[in-house]
């Protein structure tokens, strides 16, 4: 399934911090939805697909084939997954749905990141 394969890819890119996958993957012009704020732009996108691994020291879970669970219909891809990471003397323990949607051309328009604690979340990236 498309959405899918797409989900997959997105996601792979996002955790390497790869920069030419998250350019095949999301439009240039993706909506992120992260912990209550927006970010706009393939631009912004890869900077927090950066942020992810400078702020963390590399201490976030890098892409694996078993490390999340995938799910897709015509519409949606959905990630489920678990970020384990630490900054600063900080932990960061949460279980995230990311959703990958509204698809065009093969890559998504849209991604939401959706964790249990928002406000820890976004505090940890901050």
């Amino acid at each position: 399934m498309q959405t899918v394969d797409v989900a997959t890819r997105f996601y792979r890119a996002l955790l390497e911090d790869d920069q030419t996958g998250l350019e095949a993957a999301v439009d240039p012009d993706v909506f992120v939805g992260l912990a209550g704020e927006e970010r706009h732009g393939l631009d912004q996108l890869k900077a927090f697909a950066h942020r992810l691994r400078t702020v963390t020291g590399g201490s976030l879970r890098r892409w694996s084939s078993d490390s999340a669970d995938i799910v897709g219909s015509e519409y949606h891809g959905v990630i489920l997954d678990r970020w384990l990471a630490e900054r600063d003397g900080e932990k960061l323990d949460q279980h995230l749905a990311i959703v990958v949607a509204d698809l065009k051309a093969g890559r998504a328009t849209a991604v939401f990141i959706y964790g249990y604690d928002t406000v820890a979340l976004r505090q940890f990236w901050q």
